[in-house]
């Protein structure tokens, strides 16, 4: 659940700004770009110290966001690249639809790789 509010607050900003962006004339995959690194610091916060309750090393912690979330923006990039630039689909319905896939793609490898916790500890998340 804390996972789903630091997402949904950072991607509501996030989707707003692009939609700024785009209707000012910036290319969508341009301002998915410009956008998907601000919106990766303040998750990485959120998510560290209130979703997943991280207290292992914050630089390995760091390192391993900054790599999930380059997979994540290389999953959301494709995605724009398919159903827009190939399908000619609504760049601004395929935003929306992208920041779901990627915050679920994004969740299994925060939890099992970036704020993992070591075994034997409680792994619970917590509501």
């Amino acid at each position: 659940m804390r996972y789903a509010c630091v997402g949904a607050a950072t991607n509501l900003i996030g989707y707003l700004a692009y939609l700024g962006l785009t209707h000012q004339g910036v290319d969508p995959k341009i301002a998915m770009s410009l956008l998907y690194g601000l919106v990766v610091c303040i998750g990485f916060l959120g998510n560290r110290f209130w979703s997943f309750r991280h207290e292992g090393n914050m630089a390995r912690a760091g390192l391993r966001y900054i790599f999930t979330n380059a997979l994540g923006y290389g999953l959301n990039l494709a995605l724009l690249l398919f159903f827009v630039d190939f399908l000619k689909l609504n760049h601004a319905y395929v935003q929306f639809a992208a920041i779901f896939v990627v915050a679920g793609f994004q969740f299994v490898l925060l939890r099992v790789f970036v704020f993992s916790r070591p075994q034997g500890t409680d792994s619970r998340i917590h509501p």
